[in-house]
């Protein structure tokens, strides 16, 4: 019997779905992501090979977040028929399509700029690297859910928790920034001496060990997943050894994943706007001026 609508949990909100295309592929051969999101600003991101794994997506959406009552599309083959459909059909999750070329109706499409947004924000103040954007989007959607907005359907709440009625723990979040330097054990430790290992912090692991386990990028450009993880102490941080030893890191990582990301390698109208801060040409306090000002003639009305 098909029991797939009892195996997962019910969410109460409609869920709004597109494909985000990346202009490079990642480290982890994904060539774009699929993106769900609601109105008011829950989202996740999943990375795909090809736009034809979008069905894998929707079942990890489905196993670890809910099923919605309705999921919100365009026409796109690929979220229209096949495997995607059959299991929206299975799960009784109803499908809607919006009208064509009107992708305003796509509540996933503002989504997406402010998940970008966000995303190419950390990967250019934190240097990393282009290849490693599917993990920046998942970081940014996990962060983007825990964000109480200023936004009057959201109540007062995190859109994580307008959806599903709880909060979010976030200790796996704010512990690390995108991209930090870490230390981490790589191998099995022999007493006394503990191996530890120079990598960058790369966000959550999920479905891999505890609810503390993350991503953590080696010196050969590997990714591997590790619950042992502390900042660099800030003796580390002004030894001229270990300085050398980050030095050499980078070199060996844009060797293997290229240069660094810069504002000029994404499109500059998906970039948040510098502008120059606003100053007062008064520099300290004004004078007092020279004689009482009088009052307007409504002053005691």
């Amino acid at each position: 019997t098909n029991d797939r609508m009892l195996q997962y949990n019910c969410l109460p909100h409609s869920i709004f779905t597109d494909t985000l295309i990346a202009g490079t592929r990642s480290l982890h051969v994904n060539k774009c992501s699929q993106i769900f999101a609601t109105s008011y600003g829950w989202l996740r991101s999943f990375g795909l090979c090809s736009k034809s794994e979008a069905h894998e997506a929707l079942s990890l959406l489905f196993k670890r977040d809910g099923v919605p009552p309705k999921m919100i599309m365009d026409g796109s083959k690929e979220q229209t028929l096949g495997e995607f459909c059959c299991k929206l059909r299975e799960a009784v999750c109803h499908q809607q399509q919006i009208e064509p070329h009107s992708p305003w109706m796509n509540a996933a499409e503002c989504c997406i700029r402010e998940l970008k947004r966000g995303s190419m924000r950390k990967m250019i103040c934190n240097g990393s690297r282009k290849c490693l954007w599917d993990n920046s989007l998942e970081l940014e959607a996990l962060i983007c859910l825990n964000t109480c907005l200023d936004q009057f359907a959201l109540e007062g709440m995190a859109p994580e928790e307008k959806l599903k009625g709880c909060m979010y723990d976030i200790s796996n979040l704010c512990e690390f920034e995108w991209y930090a330097w870490v230390m981490f054990n790589n191998s099995p430790s022999t007493f006394p001496k503990v191996d530890f290992q120079l990598g960058h912090w790369l966000g959550p692991a999920a479905d891999v060990g505890l609810a503390m386990m993350y991503k953590i990028l080696k010196a050969n450009g590997e990714v591997v997943c590790r619950s042992n993880v502390c900042h660099l102490t800030p003796n580390e941080l002004d030894s001229d050894v270990h300085q050398e030893e980050r030095r050499e890191f980078d070199a060996g990582i844009e060797e293997k994943l290229g240069k660094a990301a810069t504002r000029h390698d994404f499109d500059p109208e998906n970039l948040t706007p510098d502008h120059d801060y606003y100053k007062d040409g008064i520099e300290g306090m004004p004078d007092a001026p020279p004689e009482e000002l009088q009052p307007t003639p409504k002053f005691n009305d």
